[in-house]
């Protein structure tokens, strides 16, 4: 065997065969690669947008309520014509303490 059918026959054990790609095939998926880069950076911002907003609502919240008295303290103050008069009175205009709107005989003796 000669010095050069030594040397091809080793550049064809050591050198796998390669897929060869095209240009085009190349930039491809370069481009689909990314735009899968663009999609998780858009995504991840999402993210963190709505943990914000999340965060932002239940503050807001949460000084609502510690601002505002709990209902139970409030106190209603009723007007004149509001207030029930009476037993079995409605509230409103009229209204007479004591008045049950029914005529007494009155007993004779």
């Amino acid at each position: 065997m000669s010095f050069s059918a030594i040397q091809d026959s080793q550049k064809q054990q050591a050198t796998p065969v390669k897929d060869v790609q095209s240009l085009r095939e190349i930039q491809e998926e370069e481009q689909s690669l990314q735009l899968e880069a663009d999609f998780l950076k858009w995504w991840t911002a999402e993210e963190e947008r709505i943990r914000q907003e999340e965060a932002a609502l239940t503050m807001a919240q949460l000084e609502s309520l510690s601002t505002r008295p709990p209902k139970s303290m409030k106190v209603r103050r009723l007007t004149q014509e509001q207030k029930p008069k009476g037993p079995g009175q409605k509230p409103g205009k009229g209204a007479i303490p004591g008045d049950s709107r029914r005529k007494i005989k009155s007993i004779q003796p």
